[in-house]
């Protein structure tokens, strides 16, 4: 470690108010394919300083669970609480670490230090789980601390959807209502279904539907031929965006066009995936990122 750094990492360790006053760790992880000029499918960031401030950001879930929510987190570490991180970054031995096999799209987590006038980064890749073993103490103590920190919302994105009980076999016109969920103390901008689907693969808003396979004993069943719709909205307004207020919910009655192709039971999931832009539209927030709603199932007969 650069002896600079571990002088400074001491005295904030030690509460140096001057040290303190310029200190941030940040642990990101990426996985994925790119999305656009600059992030990658699954984004999330998390971010420590000296001053007590701790934030969390994600743009997609990791664990792709139906109805998990998206957006920024504000709390705050304490003293010892910070103390105890930089201690195990010296534990572990993290900026003695060896350059770690990182390909294009592997998951990997990048940990930046500011302190003292000096800036540390170390990549690590998790495809070496051998590697890894022993920064796990320092992993943990970092999840921890953005469990903590996601107990506060500041401006959060989750869908809801709701579809017909039932349908009937064949090419039709299915209304979805779709409702965008903010659970934050802070408002924001998002963009209309409408202005999605006309450009890049990630930027859309889609009903996803496919037939379950019948389960028979002892026999494996084939996987889910999943289809997409675009879901449109059921009367055109113009509009190009969706404006969520705190801690409200927003709803979007749209339409898809479906094929269900024989009787069974179905099974929807709508997405919404918007990676395009800026976080700012005239200096006012807008949040992006990609979630899935809850599953409907969906009987349609003969």
């Amino acid at each position: 470690m650069d002896p600079i750094l571990r002088k400074s990492l001491g005295a904030a360790k030690a509460g140096h108010e001057g040290v303190l006053a310029g200190f941030g760790l940040e642990r990101y992880i990426v996985y994925g394919p790119p999305m656009g000029s600059s992030l990658r499918q699954w984004e999330e960031r998390l971010t420590l300083r000296g001053n007590g401030e701790a934030a969390y950001e994600n743009m997609r879930s990791i664990t792709d669970g139906s109805g998990d929510e998206v957006g920024l987190y504000r709390g705050t570490v304490s003293r010892q609480a910070l103390a105890d991180v930089i201690e195990l970054v010296d534990q572990v031995g993290l900026m003695d670490e060896a350059p770690y096999r990182i390909e294009p799209a592997d998951m990997a987590i990048r940990i930046t230090i500011i302190a003292g006038g000096i800036e540390a980064v170390k990549h690590i890749g998790v495809n070496e789980p051998e590697r890894i073993q022993h920064l796990q103490p320092l992993f943990r103590r970092l999840q921890e601390i953005e469990l903590r920190v996601r107990n506060h919302p500041a401006r959060t994105m989750s869908i809801e959807m709701s579809t017909p009980e039932s349908a009937e076999v064949g090419m039709q016109v299915l209304p979805v209502n779709l409702r965008f969920v903010n659970r934050g103390t802070e408002s924001y901008w998002i963009n209309h279904p409408r202005s999605l689907g006309k450009g890049a693969y990630y930027d859309r808003c889609s009903l996803n539907y496919g037939l379950r396979p019948s389960i028979e004993p002892g026999i494996t069943p084939p996987p889910i031929e999943v289809m997409e719709a675009v879901l449109r909205p059921d009367r055109e307004e113009g509009l190009q965006m969706i404006w969520l207020p705190a801690g409200a919910v927003q709803e979007a009655r749209l339409l898809a066009e479906v094929n269900f192709h024989q009787p069974g039971e179905f099974l929807l999931r709508a997405v919404y995936s918007n990676y395009s832009g800026e976080d700012l539209v005239g200096g006012v927030p807008r949040m992006r990122g990609c979630v899935f709603s809850a599953e409907n199932s969906m009987p349609v007969s003969g």
